[in-house]
């Protein structure tokens, strides 16, 4: 079925972008943290 064909690249595309955003996300929070450790 072509359409689920594409309904599951659609969700393999979201979870990798969400994936990414997460580690976007973690690594923002990270540098944060060691700022204020730098600042303390």
């Amino acid at each position: 079925n072509p359409f689920e064909e594409r309904e599951n690249r659609k969700v393999k595309l979201t979870k990798n972008l969400s994936q990414k955003m997460g580690r976007l996300n973690s690594i923002k929070i990270l540098m944060k943290f060691v700022k204020r450790k730098k600042r303390v």
